[in-house]
């Protein structure tokens, strides 16, 4: 393949490739398999089938985690609140001290995130994050749904309330909850919910389905000098041995011979 192709054509797919791959957040395993397949089919110009292969494995992996959706959706809130703290005898400990309400702020902020629903207005220490005007309709959707009343409940369903804790009195009287690190990870590990947290591959797929998209209503290509190229027949002929509708179930994606260190990080 290597033979077939010009060489800086294949170092500029590969790092067009890279640049998908680290943008949506394909990392280990996954990107060990799909970088030489995907700067392949850059080189191509068909990595939309691709791009959508990717996403589709992704999801099956992602959709093996939404049994505990709400639950883990929680988790990765109360994880974000743990603070590393002391002791009176000065030993180091970590614990989470929350609402429902600051769980709820953190929540509705992660998921506009993702939709990219949030832009930066002012500049240096007087910046803040604001929501885009065309998705208060939708941050407010997600407010309603993420509401601390539900937050509650999944918080009872994970069994924190016995960690709940209340301070003052009447129309002042505050509800939080104080939870030892290792009190959520041992319930953390109940719901299948790890360090990595449960999100990354539903980001990913998100990512890798928008590039496709807009892709598709640009017109573009991913390198249409290739049609020009005299070898063009033959490098499609070897690209395309390698390309998705090709793949079994007994395929060696990690087979790459005559690409050893080639797709290597370093």
């Amino acid at each position: 393949m290597l033979r077939l192709l010009g060489l800086p054509q294949i170092l500029d797919a590969k790092k067009r490739a890279a640049e998908i791959l680290d943008r949506c957040m394909v990392q280990g395993r996954e990107r060990e398999i799909w970088w030489p397949l995907l700067t392949a089919a850059l080189l191509g110009g068909f990595e939309a089938p691709v791009l959508d292969y990717i996403a589709e494995d992704l999801e099956k992996r992602a959709s093996r985690e939404d049994i505990y959706i709400e639950e883990k959706t929680v988790l990765a809130a109360i994880e974000s609140t743990l603070t590393r703290i002391k002791d009176l005898d000065g030993r180091e400990y970590e614990i989470a001290m929350f609402t429902a309400s600051d769980l709820q702020r953190i929540i509705v902020h992660r998921i506009l995130e993702e939709e990219n629903c949030l832009e930066v207005e002012g500049q240096d220490t007087a910046e803040k994050e604001t929501v885009k005007p065309e998705c208060r309709r939708r941050a407010e959707e997600i407010r309603r749904k993420w509401n601390p009343q539900k937050i509650g409940k999944v918080l009872e369903r994970l069994g924190f309330n016995a960690y709940r804790k209340a301070e003052g009195k009447g129309a002042s009287k505050r509800r939080y909850y104080n939870i030892p690190e290792e009190v959520f990870w041992e319930k953390a590990g109940l719901y299948e919910y790890t360090r990595e947290g449960s999100a990354e591959s539903v980001k990913s797929v998100k990512c890798l389905r928008n590039i496709h998209r807009k892709n598709e209503s640009t017109g573009q290509t991913s390198n249409n000098d290739l049609e020009n190229d005299k070898n063009y027949g033959k490098k499609k002929h070897v690209i395309s041995s390698i390309s998705p509708g090709n793949l079994t179930d007994s395929t060696d994606l990690t087979d790459h011979r005559g690409l050893e260190g080639f797709f290597d990080d370093s």
